[in-house]
């Protein structure tokens, strides 16, 4: 069996995280083995070693900086294991540089979306067509003809998709009752969960039913909690984190994503196949899943939801308030949505795409 090689020194919660589960089944879809080198006490690690036909190796974050620089000469195993290796997949900008000394194609998952170190990559694996616009603009500007540039695909994430597809009886509520409206994501600033807290406080004034819950943990969760409190909201509250928010999702009747940046937007995919309308930023992600034909609401709500400008809280309860009035468009978006995700984001597809990258980098 053909192997792929990932490596990130990344042990955080987050989108490399949740990748690395994906690509995992993705490439066993493809018929490739799965080898993953990251550091001791990752959080995704658990949850990898699970994966069939997935090796995990961990070592010591200094001693794998140290043997990717030294091109694993110290640990012979590793280093055969990468010499015939279809490829390697870098999960950070910085390893870019020291994986490049192998000769065997490398691509650089450009999971922020952001530009740094572009230039030192083979081959760049863009999470949205976005984000591969905005660096071939950057090329651009930077004078670098396009045939001295990285080479540049499309991988959107992967979705395992349920055996069938949930029914969900949308519109069941009364009109004077709240609807449950979720969020979910670490709380750190480019999150927006705050602008949702001032949303909630327009919604709140104007008597809006609905009610509005934020599931995570984080750096800014004192912070958050204390403007729901000086606010004196009773409209939203901060939940703890949630590994499997499928529950939650089945009781919920919108799904809200108020990043100030996304650069993918997993859960929004998640929230999509569960049957929820969504309300999301004109961010990444969100723009490519919903913004197939532009993104104005008579486009987006035929890919799922809605979409509306970052770090605006009257634009985002004006969206929530739009589809807390309207049970038949919330019932559309989400059979649209799910039927979206089902199409053109499962596993499948994913698994289709890898192996024609990893194809054509062989030639």
């Amino acid at each position: 069996m053909k192997t792929v090689i990932s490596v990130t020194t990344d042990r955080q919660k987050g989108g490399i995280a949740n990748a690395l589960i994906s690509l995992s089944r993705a490439l066993k879809l493809a018929g490739y083995r799965h080898i993953v080198l990251l550091p001791e006490k990752a959080t995704i690690l658990s949850d990898l070693e699970k994966q069939s036909d997935v090796q995990v190796i961990c070592l010591p974050l200094f001693w794998l900086k140290f043997h990717l620089f030294t091109r694993f000469i110290f640990c012979p195993p590793i280093g055969v294991e990468i010499e015939k290796a279809s490829g390697i997949l870098v999960h950070n900008a910085s390893l870019i540089k020291p994986v490049s000394r192998w000769r065997r194609p490398h691509f650089f998952i450009c999971h922020s979306g952001k530009l740094r170190h572009l230039e030192k990559a083979e081959h760049i694996l863009f999470l949205t067509r976005s984000a591969q616009r905005r660096a071939e603009e950057y090329f651009a500007r930077a004078g670098q003809a396009p045939d001295s540039q990285p080479t540049k695909s499309v991988l959107p994430h992967g979705f395992d998709l349920p055996a069938r597809k949930i029914d969900r009886k949308a519109g069941r509520k009364t009109a004077n009752s709240p609807l449950k409206i979720v969020a979910a994501g670490r709380f750190v600033a480019k999150k927006g969960f705050a602008d949702l807290i001032d949303a909630a406080a327009i919604l709140q004034q104007k008597n809006i039913p609905c009610q509005i819950e934020i599931y995570g943990t984080g750096q800014l969760e004192s912070a958050l909690a204390s403007r729901i409190s000086a606010a004196r909201l009773g409209n939203i509250s901060l939940k703890g984190w949630a590994g499997d928010l499928s529950a939650t999702f089945a009781e919920a009747d919108i799904f809200c994503l108020p990043s100030h940046e996304e650069p993918f937007g997993l859960i929004l995919g998640e929230a999509m196949l569960a049957g929820l309308p969504v309300i999301a930023t004109r961010t990444d992600g969100p723009v490519d899943i919903l913004g197939q034909k532009g993104d104005r609401p008579d486009a987006t709500l035929a890919f799922g939801g809605v979409l509306v400008d970052a770090e605006n809280p009257a634009a985002l309860a004006e969206a929530i308030e739009g589809m807390v009035k309207n049970p038949d468009k919330r019932k559309k978006a989400g059979k649209a949505g799910q039927h979206h995700i089902h199409t053109h984001y499962s596993l499948e597809k994913q698994a289709e795409r890898l192996k024609a990258i990893l194809a054509s980098a062989q030639r």
